[in-house]
């Protein structure tokens, strides 16, 4: 019985969405806080005012797949690399972020 429910636990988790591929550092009830993150395993970027915004996203070609292992980077090096591989995402991006 006590397997049973465990299973029963995880789906559920599994099923909301809590978990998987391509979910953002603060999936659920982000913290109002200035945070940048890349992916160490996709290359993906995610930043900017959690709970609040702006929040920019830019995604490799890999990121919907990918279950990603968020890494939190500086502000200058997040718009270091997003103006490198995303160019023309960065160019739409919101002046926040792109601010110094």
């Amino acid at each position: 019985m006590k397997l049973l429910s465990s299973v029963v636990m995880v789906a559920a988790v599994l099923a909301s969405g809590c978990i998987g591929p391509g979910r953002p550092p603060h999936a659920y009830f982000p913290p109002i806080a200035e945070e940048y993150y890349v992916c160490g395993k996709c290359g993906s970027l995610h930043g900017g005012i959690y709970g609040k915004g702006p929040l920019e996203r830019f995604d490799t070609a890999k990121a919907p797949r990918c279950w990603h292992r968020w890494r939190q980077i500086s502000k200058h090096e997040f718009q270091r690399v997003a103006a490198e591989q995303f160019p023309g995402e960065w160019e739409k991006a919101s002046p926040y972020v792109k601010r110094p």
